[in-house]
């Protein structure tokens, strides 16, 4: 389910975030390309170290921008409203957003080494959305089985879409398969 954040809704938020400080505006960033439910230790990570993290947070929580709750004992970040997310997240330009989810997913895999398949859904979702094509083809089945029995038809064909146009990214001579 997402939210489609008009011209109009996007000109009365993003001036809120404004007076936000650069780490705090990055932080939100990443939130968003990581999508609900954030874990704070990969935003750690995408960030590059911890300690990068603590004042840009405590900067946004005083705005009450992103919440934070603990699930399963790891403490994950959410935006207050969802449309803020989503708006943060279009916002972003396209090349932009694609090197967040780059670097999405190359966090998840750094974080889950040796347990790549309790995450491959994820890791489709990230490197679908990034130009790493090798990676979004070899990631992209998994999307699909995770999703299949959820997801509506326009998911699947969108899903299979993405994956077509990485196909035609790859190099000439480049493993299909």
């Amino acid at each position: 389910n997402t939210i489609t954040v008009t011209d109009a809704i996007q000109r009365i938020l993003l001036p809120r975030l404004g007076p936000l400080s650069d780490g705090a505006r990055r932080v939100l960033m990443i939130v968003s390309v990581i999508g609900d439910g954030a874990p704070i230790r990969l935003v750690e990570r995408v960030l590059g170290n911890s300690r990068r993290l603590a004042q840009p947070l405590a900067e946004i929580q005083k705005h009450g921008i992103l919440r934070q709750k603990s699930v399963r004992g790891e403490a994950e970040l959410s935006f207050s409203q969802p449309l803020v997310g989503q708006t943060v997240y279009e916002s972003l330009p396209v090349e932009e957003r694609r090197a967040m989810h780059l670097a999405v997913g190359e966090a998840l895999e750094e974080q889950h080494v040796g347990r790549l398949q309790d995450i491959r859904d994820r890791l489709a979702y990230h490197y679908g959305r990034s130009d790493d094509s090798v990676k979004a083809i070899t990631y992209s089945p998994h999307l699909n089985q995770k999703r299949g029995q959820l997801c509506t038809l326009l998911d699947a064909v969108t899903s299979l879409d993405r994956a077509l146009a990485h196909a035609a990214g790859l190099p000439a001579g480049a493993q299909r398969g």
